[in-house]
């Protein structure tokens, strides 16, 4: 069994107090995709790892910004001599979730996502590179689990990019740890589903 402190994997928003829309600043903006991570299973299980203070992602003629925000994950290990009262033994990871900021006056091309130079970080469950959309002034791009994105791309309100949906519908088909990309894309179907049909136009 593998518990997920960090990981949101309802279809419930978190409420509490964000930083001002006005707060656009680069190390804002990394404070404010933390809270939009949603740790509501561990007051500390996310963190900002690190954020440029100055871009350092160089995409042929774009400058963008990296932020690297970090969770802590429990692993559960096999237990060799397994008793009703004993505890399960376990192990402490982290996890990260990558994001890169490009300045919506740079213009970048539809196909940047591809041409990002992500950091080779290591995770249990599935990630991927997302488009996520726009918003505060920059355009954002992320590498993390499917679920993450969702959440950060709905409480940040960002607009546009890769269609939420179809990778929701995608993750449904993902194969990883305990399911928990199709697990925790199942909700955020109904819930487009539900949306969906709350928008449909009655006929005359």
């Amino acid at each position: 069994m593998v518990m997920v402190l960090a990981s949101v994997l309802g279809c419930n928003m978190c409420s509490g107090r964000s930083p001002s829309a006005s707060q656009t600043t680069v190390p804002a903006l990394a404070e404010r995709a933390r809270q939009a991570l949603c740790p509501t299973m561990h007051p500390d299980a996310f963190a900002v790892h690190h954020v440029d203070s100055e871009p350092t992602v160089a995409i042929n003629q774009w400058n963008a910004y990296r932020i690297v925000i970090s969770k802590l994950v429990r692993k559960d290990l096999p237990n060799p001599n397994p008793s009703p009262r004993g505890p399960t033994p376990f192990t402490n990871l982290t996890e990260f979730v990558e994001i890169v900021l490009v300045p919506m006056n740079q213009h970048s091309p539809p196909d940047l996502t591809a041409r990002i130079p992500w950091s080779d970080f290591n995770s249990m469950y599935h990630v991927q590179s997302v488009d996520m959309g726009t918003g505060f002034g920059f355009r954002w791009f992320g590498r993390m689990n499917l679920w993450e994105q969702d959440d950060m791309r709905e409480r940040l309100g960002l607009v546009g990019g890769d269609n939420r949906r179809a990778l929701a519908e995608q993750g449904l088909t993902v194969q990883d740890k305990g399911n928990m990309t199709r697990n925790s894309m199942q909700c955020r179907m109904r819930r487009f589903d539900e949306e969906k049909e709350s928008n449909r136009v009655p006929a005359d």
